[in-house]
């Protein structure tokens, strides 16, 4: 996911990030999923008032955000969590989560190593891309419900997690102006409507 006007504290903190992540020789690193923070806050401060099926949202301090999802149609990510944390980004308040979702050989640490850092993900392995999936969430809960679901999950648990996935989000200030967009590159923005912990 990607903000626009991108803070440069937050991305030399990332380069940073970085540059001691790929300390240790591979053959292959990826930068999967590009995401900025505007600016530092508490996630899910506040009261909102959610409109017309989760596409218009409004604050109580007069920002309001527009949601435009790809499909009516939910999607699911199935396997082994192996990151969790909560969302910290008053741009979004609404968002939760980050939840990094894997299956077949991105499940195994020894296989493929992983960082999750301001709402990006690296991973990296050494020879042929392993076979399987590896997803992050960025987690907008539908309810208190999936909410407090979310909260319970840890790494390592197995997960299935459905929702709808968002193209972009339109952000405008207190005065009704543009203030920018939220959009994926590489990861899943989604409106989560039902978590699964898989014993």
């Amino acid at each position: 996911m990607y903000y626009m006007n991108m803070r440069r504290t937050q991305f030399r903190n990332f380069m940073l990030g970085l540059m001691i992540f790929l300390a240790v020789p591979t053959l292959l690193v990826l930068v999967v999923c590009s995401f900025g923070v505007q600016q530092a806050g508490t996630p899910l401060s506040g009261e909102f008032t959610i409109q017309n099926n989760y596409r218009y949202i409004s604050a109580e301090d007069g920002r309001s955000w527009r949601v435009i999802f790809q499909s009516p149609w939910n999607n699911t990510f199935s396997g082994t969590v192996r990151h969790v944390s909560r969302w910290e980004d008053a741009s979004a308040p609404f968002m939760s989560h980050d939840v990094l979702v894997t299956s077949g050989a991105f499940t195994d640490p020894a296989l493929v190593k992983t960082s999750v850092m301001d709402h990006r993900i690296i991973y990296r392995f050494r020879g042929d891309r392993p076979q399987g999936e590896i997803s992050l969430l960025h987690v907008f809960p539908a309810s208190a419900e999936v909410l407090a679901a979310l909260e319970k999950i840890h790494n390592g648990d197995q997960v299935r997690i459905s929702g709808r996935e968002i193209f972009v989000i339109n952000f405008y200030n207190a005065r009704g102006n543009g203030a920018g967009h939220i959009f994926d590159r590489g990861c899943y923005t989604i409106l989560v409507t039902k978590v699964e912990i898989i014993p």
